[in-house]
């Protein structure tokens, strides 16, 4: 199956905000295989777009249509690490649904208790969860937060390593990473653009 031109996302006439819209309407689509960086100033919708993609906002118009079977993984920009519990990287990954015999990457972080992790390791281990999902679309908001250069290039080596078929589409201020990821540069502006 020819899964190049397969349209995973169409959004139509789509409207971000709280109370109120806080963005000119967005129409738009992510076809199979696409990798896109959204950019741009703080406060210029990147993450607003994201959680309404992950079902953490409502719109508050338009539409926001997931193809079909396609489904979608998301990592949030912040993620408090479970404290109560003395929780280990295995733990988190079986917690995830993820096998961590695929993940060599991190293995050395899979009997580390979450809680002793430095703030990079712990983006390091969310993100190979994420990718390891085998989602068609990855969602990640600003994936690069918190990275050493060591776990930064660990981290481009895990997006490197995703299908032909996987769509991605991260925040991101930081424009090595998005050129060192593969992923075309685009901002709020351009999707709100109707030509």
């Amino acid at each position: 199956m020819n899964t190049s031109k397969q349209t995973y996302l169409q959004l139509d006439q789509l409207r971000l905000g709280y109370q109120r819209p806080l963005l000119e309407p967005i129409s738009w689509s992510l076809q199979a295989g696409e990798r896109w960086a959204l950019n741009g100033p703080n406060g210029s919708g990147k993450s607003l777009l994201l959680k309404t993609l992950s079902d953490q906002l409502t719109p508050i118009g338009g539409e926001c249509l997931w193809s079909q079977g396609v489904r979608w993984v998301f990592l949030a920009q912040e993620h408090q690490r479970p404290a109560l519990w003395p929780l280990k990287g295995h733990d988190w990954l079986q917690a995830m649904g993820i096998q961590p015999g695929h993940l060599p990457l991190i293995e050395h972080l899979l009997n580390q208790r979450l809680d002793q992790l430095s703030g990079g390791q712990w983006q390091l281990l969310r993100l190979a969860s994420v990718l390891a999902a085998g989602a068609e679309v990855i969602l990640l908001d600003e994936p690069s937060n918190h990275l050493d250069a060591k776990v930064r290039s660990q981290s481009l080596t895990l997006l490197s390593q995703l299908q032909p078929h996987q769509s991605l589409l991260m925040a991101s201020h930081d424009q090595d990473f998005i050129q060192a990821s593969g992923a075309q540069p685009l901002t709020i502006e351009e999707l709100t653009h109707v030509d």
